[in-house]
């Protein structure tokens, strides 16, 4: 008999420390991915303001190129630093990566179009409005789509 009671409440405390592991993981993660986020941001911002003031391109023309300078610092600072992935990557993980962040600029995009043609805020604080927007979509696409088994690993 006690040990018909032990074993159910050694599962359930099993199952509220996994839950826990997985809680402090999962901040862990959005917390990196913060530090990653702001550093990518940054230099992001700087591309785009340097492309939309300095060089006088549209901002469409701006993002684009942004986005682009960023794309790979951005996949290594996800990957080794948010998701803490080692080794190569693989095909599956690079055409994962790249769809999502091809979704996540078509999101960027048009809330920046929203933002700025239809909500006439200014080009320049549109950008990092646009970013925390865009972010949430970023890490769960990340983290579930591109890194699942990392998830599962951490």
């Amino acid at each position: 008999m006690v040990g018909e009671h032990f074993t159910p409440a050694s599962s359930t405390l099993a199952t509220r420390v996994g839950a826990l592991t997985g809680a402090e993981t999962l901040a862990a993660s959005l917390a990196r991915f913060g530090a990653v986020g702001v550093v990518v941001a940054a230099l992001n911002y700087a591309a785009y303001l340097l492309l939309l003031l300095w060089m006088g391109l549209p901002y469409l023309q701006a993002v684009v190129l942004g986005w682009l300078i960023c794309l790979g610092p951005a996949f290594v600072l996800n990957r080794r630093m948010t998701f803490l992935v080692r080794g190569q990557a693989s095909r599956r993980e690079i055409g994962r990566y790249l769809a999502t962040y091809v979704f996540q600029f078509v999101l960027a995009l048009s809330g920046l179009v929203v933002l700025i043609d239809g909500l006439r805020v200014p080009a320049a604080l549109a950008f990092p409005v646009n970013v925390v927007l865009v972010s949430v979509s970023n890490f769960m696409l990340l983290r579930f789509f591109v890194y699942p088994l990392q998830r599962a690993r951490q």
